[in-house]
């Protein structure tokens, strides 16, 4: 074997490595990305992102979640129900439960307060869309 074949196959083996280390790495990269805080995230994880869970609050589905957060978000706009406490969750046959200062409700029309029952007719227009 001359040294031009010696030259040749080295090139060549450190050429493969160079390729298996750039694929390498970018299959860990894929796997490890994080997103980034002004990111937008992917659209299986925008809703989720939308829901905040606080300590103690009883379940709810990802889309009460949203919309209970919409609700409040709107009702910030009064200055009287900015202390309400609103909270939806499932109940025991999976119907929703909407708790508005600890009085549960199962039907929107229960809740006295139209600003109230606006705000969540407002949301669930908003999700639907």
């Amino acid at each position: 074997m001359d040294f031009s074949s010696v030259v040749l196959l080295f090139g060549a083996l450190l050429l493969a490595v160079v390729l298996l280390l750039a694929i390498w790495w970018i299959v860990i990269r894929r796997k490890t990305a994080k997103i980034a805080p002004n990111q937008v995230p992917p659209d299986s994880l925008a809703a989720e992102s939308q829901a905040k869970f606080e300590p103690n609050e009883k379940l709810a589905s990802l889309a009460g979640d949203q919309i209970e957060e919409q609700v409040k978000q709107r009702l910030k706009s009064y200055p009287d129900l900015v202390e309400v406490k609103i909270e939806f969750a499932t109940g025991p046959d999976e119907s929703l439960v909407i708790s508005v200062n600890d009085q549960s409700h199962t039907e929107i029309d229960e809740i006295s307060d139209d600003r109230i029952r606006a705000a969540i007719a407002e949301a669930v227009e908003s999700f639907d869309r």
